[in-house]
C-alpha cells in the first residue's frame, strides 16, 4: 500500500500545472467546460503528510468514473511563491465538504474544488478506467469574483443551473482576492448573487454653459454684466447645444448597443437626427424675432458689450478645441470634431457679425445667426455621408456582363463539424489536399487547445493534434509547408507557450519551440525558415528542420521598451514588416509600444521603425508594390471602453512613409483583403468597409449587424475577377457584398445558435462548366463556453451568363 501510495505521489508531482487563473472567468463558463460537478467530502486527511482522499457524495453533471480519489497537497511553485500552501491547509478538514468541476483528455486531468468560499486547482491523471490521482497545485483567489457563499449555497445554485431554474451570478469586479474562512471557524454565509451596478452619466445641459458665464459676469460686471438677459435671448441656440449634446451621448453609450450596425447607428442616421434637430432651433429662433418686428417691439437684443465679449470668449474656447484635436490628430474625422466645427462656423459668424455690424438697428437675430451657421455645416456632412452610403444601395457594377450574381448554393457538409468539448475556433482555416486544418480554443479553468484535419468534402475528423493533452488554446492560424503544418498556441495572457511543427500526414509532432511567452501569431515559412512573433520574448527566425533558433528581435539582453509581437508578418526581397501592440495583462512596469517594424530576414536587424496609433495585431498586407496597415484599439469581444477608433495605413514600404490613411470609428483586428482596386476591411463598428485602392478615398460601406473581427475574403468570379466578399458579423451572420456597391447578394444566419465568429473563413474555387463555384469554410463558437466549437461548410455559385 505504501509503494503505491508513493509511486502515485511520484506520478501526481511530475506533472504540470495551470498558473493561476487571473483573466476574468464567469461561473457558468467554467460549469459549462467541465465534463463533471460532483460534490464530494474529505474521507481522510493527512496534514503531517500532505495527502487526502476525497470520497464522491453526489453527481450534478455527467458520471464520473472516479468515486474514490486521493489527493496530494504539496503544492506547484505558484502556491510555493505566493504562499498557498499554509492558508489552504486551513481550510481543510475531515469530512469537509466540496464541489468539484472535472475535466478530463486522455490520462490528463484537471479540477477546480470549491469549498466556503475559497477556489483551489487539482490536476493529474487518471491511472485507469475508474481511478485517478490528483494533486494540489495552488489556490484561485481572484475566482471569488464568481462565487464566495457556501458549499451548499453553490451546490443548490448547479442543481437549479442543470434544470434551467437558475442563473449563475455576474462577475463581482469589486471582490478583492482571497479565500474563505478557516475551516475551524463558523462558517460564513457569503452573498449567492451580485447586485448589478449601473454607472450614472451626464450631459452637456443648458446649466452646463449658464453656470461659467453667471459666475464671469460676478467677477467681470462690466463685460458680463448682462449675462441673464443674454441667456434668455440664447434660448434655442443653449436648448439646442443640450439636446444634441444629449443625443450623442445616447449614441455612443447607450443604443450602440442594441442598434450596432443598424441605419439608426451610421453616420447618416446620426447627422440626420442632428440637423433636424438645429433646423428646429434656426425656425424657433427666427419665428421669435419675426413676431417681434410684426409686434412693433424692438429687436430682440442683448446688452452690447456682454453679447460681444462671451461671443470671443466662445470663439476662443472653439478655436483652441479644434487646435487640440488636429494636434492630437485623433478626432479629426470623428463626430466630435466634426460637431464642434459646426458650432465654431456658427459663432465665428455671429461674432463676425456683432462686431463689424455699422446699423445697430439692423435687428438680425444673433442667435439665428450661429444656428444657421451650425445647420450650414450639418447639412455639409449630411450630403457627404448620404453619397458615401448611397453606393451601398446601387446595382452591381461587375465590370464583365458575361457572368451572373452570386447564388447561394446550400451547406456542403450534412452537418457542420463540431469539437467534444465547448468552446471556439478562433484561428483561420487552411485548406490543402482535400484536407481542412483548424484549430480550437476552449477558455475556462482549463484551457487546452486542439489542431483538427478534416475531410474537405465530408466534414469528418481525420485527425486531431493535442500534444498528450498539454496543447493550450490555439489562436495561431496554421501555416503549411513542405510536408509539415506550423502554428502557434496561447492567448495574449498565456506564458511559456510553444511553436509546433506537426506532420500534415498523421498529426504526429516533429518539433516544437517554447517560450516564454504567447505565440499566437501565423507563422511565416519561406525558404526552409521559420519566422514567427513570440510575444513579449520578441520575434524570431527558426531553422525549419530543426526548430533551432537563428536570431531574435530585439537581441537578447537588449535594454529599451518592451515590444509585443501578437501578430504575423509578410516578406518581400528580404525584408519582413511586422507589428507590435502593448502587453495589456502580464508586464506591470512597461506596457511596451505601438509600432511597425521592417527588419532584414537574414540578420533580423531593424531597417526602419514607424509608430503607430495603435496596437498592431494584424499582418502588414503587401499588394501592388505597398504595404496596407490596419490596426485599432479595442479587444476580439469588447470595445475599448475609453476612446474606441482605428485606422488603415498604405505605406511605402521603402521606407514606411505615408501614402494615405483612413480613420474609422472603431478598432480594426485583423488585416484586410486588396485587389486591383478596392481595400476591404472590417470594424468594430459593424461596418465593412472597402476604399479605393490608390486613393484610400471610402468607396463604400455595409452593415453588418454586429462587430466584424475577421478579415473579409475577395471571391473570384468564373473569369477571374473579384466580383464579391464574404465578410462575417460576430453575431453569427455570414454575408457575401458586391465588391463593387457593398450590396448583399445573399446572407446566412447562425445567430439564433448562439454562435459568434472572429476568424476569417477559408475559401476554395473551383471552375464547373456552369462557373465558378466557391467552398467557405467558416470557423465558429462561443467564448462564453456555452456551445461547441464548430467549422462550417458554405458553397456559392457565379454562373455564367447563357
Amino acid at each position: 500500500m505504501k509503494k503505491a501510495l508513493a509511486l502515485c505521489c511520484l506520478a501526481a508531482t511530475a506533472l504540470p500545472a495551470h498558473a493561476v487563473i487571473m483573466a476574468p472567468t464567469s461561473l457558468d463558463k467554467n460549469l459549462n467546460q467541465a465534463l463533471y460537478v460532483v460534490t464530494a467530502k474529505i474521507e481522510k486527511l493527512d496534514l503531517e503528510n500532505q495527502r487526502m482522499i476525497l470520497v464522491v457524495t453526489e453527481d450534478l453533471k455527467g458520471k464520473l468514473p472516479f468515486r474514490k480519489i486521493p489527493v496530494v497537497l504539496k503544492g506547484d511553485a505558484e502556491a510555493i511563491k505566493l504562499m498557498h500552501i499554509p492558508i489552504l491547509m486551513k481550510r481543510l478538514a475531515p469530512d469537509l465538504p466540496m464541489v468539484l468541476l472535472l475535466n478530463q483528455r486522455e490520462k490528463k486531468v484537471t479540477a477546480l474544488a470549491y469549498t466556503n468560499g475559497t477556489w483551489m486547482q487539482f490536476i493529474g491523471q487518471a491511472t485507469g478506467d475508474d481511478s485517478a490521482i490528483l494533486q494540489l497545485t495552488h489556490g484561485e483567489p481572484y475566482l471569488r469574483k464568481t462565487f464566495k457563499g457556501s458549499t451548499a449555497e453553490l451546490q443548490t445554485l448547479i442543481k437549479g443551473m442543470q434544470e434551467g431554474k437558475a442563473k449563475a451570478p455576474p462577475l463581482d469586479e469589486k471582490e478583492a482576492p482571497g479565500f474563505g474562512p478557516e475551516a475551524t471557524q463558523k462558517q460564513g454565509r457569503g452573498p449567492g448573487f451580485f447586485p448589478f451596478r449601473g454607472q450614472p452619466f451626464a450631459v452637456i445641459a443648458f446649466g452646463g454653459v449658464a453656470g461659467p458665464l453667471v459666475i464671469l459676469s460676478l467677477f467681470f460686471p462690466a463685460l458680463f454684466g448682462g449675462v441673464t438677459d443674454l441667456l434668455k435671448q440664447w434660448t434655442a441656440f443653449l436648448t439646442v447645444l443640450s439636446v444634441n449634446s444629449l443625443y450623442l451621448l445616447l449614441h455612443f453609450m447607450v443604443f450602440k448597443d442594441f442598434l450596432r450596425g443598424s441605419w439608426w447607428m451610421s453616420d447618416q442616421a446620426l447627422w440626420l437626427i442632428l440637423s433636424a434637430v438645429v433646423f428646429l432651433g434656426v425656425v424657433w429662433a427666427w419665428r421669435r424675432q419675426l413676431l417681434h418686428f410684426l409686434s412693433g417691439a424692438d429687436a430682440i437684443d442683448a446688452v452690447e458689450k456682454t453679447e460681444r465679449s462671451v461671443l470671443v470668449v466662445f470663439s476662443c474656447c472653439v478655436a483652441l478645441g479644434l487646435g487640440f484635436t488636429l494636434w492630437y490628430n485623433k478626432w479629426v474625422r470623428d463626430v466630435n470634431f466634426y460637431m464642434l466645427l459646426a458650432l465654431g462656423v456658427g459663432i465665428w459668424l455671429a461674432t463676425a457679425y456683432r462686431w463689424l455690424r455699422k446699423n445697430p438697428d439692423l435687428g438680425m437675430s444673433t442667435e439665428g445667426i450661429m444656428l444657421g451657421g451650425c445647420l450650414l455645416v450639418h447639412l455639409l456632412l449630411l450630403s457627404f455621408t448620404g453619397s458615401a452610403a448611397a453606393g451601398s444601395m446601387g446595382k452591381s457594377a461587375v465590370a464583365d456582363n458575361n457572368v451572373t450574381t452570386p447564388q447561394f448554393l446550400g451547406e456542403g457538409w450534412k452537418e457542420p463539424f463540431t469539437s467534444q468539448e465547448n468552446g471556439m475556433m478562433v484561428s483561420r482555416p487552411v485548406v490543402h489536399q482535400g484536407k481542412v486544418y483548424v484549430a480550437s480554443a476552449h477558455i475556462g479553468f482549463d484551457d487546452f487547445g486542439t489542431l483538427f484535419c478534416v475531410d474537405a468534402q465530408t466534414g469528418k475528423k481525420v485527425w486531431q493534434f493535442i500534444d498528450d493533452a498539454e496543447l493550450k488554446p490555439v489562436y495561431s492560424s496554421p501555416t503549411i509547408s513542405g510536408g509539415s503544418i506550423y502554428f502557434g498556441e496561447g492567448f495574449h495572457n498565456h506564458k511559456r507557450c510553444k511553436l509546433y511543427r506537426v506532420n500534415l500526414a498523421d498529426g504526429k509532432k516533429v518539433w516544437h519551440h517554447e517560450t516564454g511567452s504567447q505565440t499566437e501569431a501565423q507563422p511565416l515559412v519561406d525558404g526552409g525558415k521559420v519566422y514567427m512573433a513570440c510575444g513579449n520574448d520578441g520575434f524570431f527566425r527558426f531553422d525549419a528542420e530543426t526548430g533551432k533558433a537563428e536570431w531574435q528581435f530585439p537581441p537578447a539582453g537588449t535594454k529599451g521598451r518592451l515590444l509585443r509581437f501578437g501578430a504575423g508578418a509578410s516578406l518581400a526581397q528580404g525584408k519582413l514588416f511586422v507589428g507590435t501592440g502593448v502587453d495589456r495583462d502580464v508586464q506591470e512596469d512597461d506596457k511596451g509600444e505601438h509600432a511597425l517594424f521592417c527588419l532584414d530576414a537574414a540578420t533580423g536587424k531593424q531597417v526602419w521603425k514607424r509608430s503607430a496609433s495603435f496596437p498592431i495585431w494584424s499582418i502588414p498586407l503587401l499588394a501592388h508594390g505597398q504595404l496596407f496597415v490596419t490596426h485599432g484599439n479595442g479587444d476580439v469581444d469588447k470595445d475599448d471602453p475609453v476612446k474606441p477608433a482605428g485606422k488603415c495605413l498604405c505605406l511605402n514600404p521603402a521606407d514606411g512613409s505615408t501614402v494615405w490613411e483612413f480613420d474609422v470609428p472603431n478598432g480594426i483586428i485583423e488585416e484586410p483583403a486588396v485587389d486591383e482596386r478596392s481595400v476591404y476591411f472590417g470594424c468594430r463598428d459593424g461596418n465593412v468597409y472597402c476604399l479605393f485602392r490608390k486613393t484610400g478615398k471610402l468607396r463604400w460601406k455595409a452593415a453588418l449587424g454586429s462587430p466584424v473581427i475577421a478579415s473579409p475574403v475577395a471571391l473570384p468570379n468564373a473569369h477571374d475577377e473579384i466580383d464579391s466578399v464574404v465578410a462575417l458579423g460576430v453575431e453569427g451572420k455570414v454575408f457575401c457584398l458586391d465588391a463593387h456597391t457593398g450590396a448583399s447578394h445573399w446572407t446566412y444566419d447562425l445567430s439564433k445558435s448562439n454562435l459568434g465568429m472572429t476568424a476569417s473563413p477559408a475559401v476554395v474555387a473551383e471552375k464547373t462548366e456552369d462557373g465558378m463555384v466557391r467552398t467557405i469554410y467558416i470557423p465558429a463558437g462561443d467564448f462564453k463556453g456555452t456551445t461547441k466549437a464548430h467549422l462550417y461548410c458554405l458553397k456559392d455559385i457565379v454562373k455564367l451568363a447563357k
